[in-house]
């Protein structure tokens, strides 16, 4: 029942928050957009990243949270994140997925929320380039074999150059950061719902979103360009 009422009071207190959080509203949005416009919309991303980083901070910072592109500033926003990131995602009903990937409906009323997850790749992009001088951001176009346009990431804002050794990070399926922050937020609210159980594997590489650490985890990883190739969750459990 305390926890129950910890949660509730938390979700007000986030939501009591994020009334006055600018929206992301790239100029363009839908499902169907044009490679011009998917260029426009990336320029329009790279000159908001330090207004967007800055709304963020100004939000953490109501939590006691100091955001810096810092290693010792990762556990405390892993702890935010576990605690509040699930209650930045819109109610099960809405189209979430839609709204994350063609920026419709706009990030406004239940969908707030989805500006804060924005602002957090946007964030943990930045971390990551600024500690991996092989990544960079760009813009994802697909792989040239696949229907691009079912891609995750498809027309967005994406890492690339991590890790190239590893098939699933490098210049052909890059980093979708927003993607995996929504995914992050996502393990919060399973753990809110009661429907997430810890993993139980050696800590060597990924577990999963939800996990205690997961998100320093990851970002330590993203970020370290001698990181050796990672061994799939799979494999540690199979252990």
């Amino acid at each position: 029942m305390l926890e129950f009422i910890t949660r509730k009071l938390d979700r007000r207190k986030l939501w009591g928050r994020l009334r006055d959080y600018p929206e992301y509203a790239p100029p363009f949005r839908g499902k169907n957009l044009k490679r011009a416009q998917a260029e426009a919309n990336f320029e329009f991303f790279m000159g908001q990243r330090t207004s967007r980083i800055a709304y963020l901070a100004r939000l953490l910072a109501q939590f006691s949270i100091q955001l810096q592109l810092a290693p010792e500033g990762l556990p405390p926003l892993d702890v935010w994140l576990l605690r509040y990131g699930g209650f930045l995602i819109p109610p099960r009903h809405c189209d979430t997925i839609y709204a994350l990937g063609y920026y419709e409906p706009a990030w406004k009323g239940l969908y707030a929320g989805m500006n804060v997850i924005h602002d957090l790749s946007v964030f943990a992009g930045e971390y990551i380039i600024k500690f991996n001088p092989d990544a960079r951001w760009g813009l994802f176009v697909g792989d040239g074999k696949r229907g691009a346009r079912d891609m995750m990431g498809y027309y967005h804002p994406c890492i690339f150059g991590v890790h190239p050794h590893h098939p699933g990070f490098n210049d052909i399926y890059p980093l979708y950061m927003a993607f995996e922050v929504f995914n992050c937020c996502d393990g919060s609210r399973s753990r809110h719902e009661g429907k997430w159980l810890p993993s139980h594997g050696k800590e060597d590489f990924f577990r999963q979103w939800g996990d205690d650490n997961e998100f320093v985890r990851r970002m330590k990883f993203w970020a370290d360009p001698n990181a050796p190739p990672p061994i799939p969750y799979s494999h540690l459990e199979l252990r």
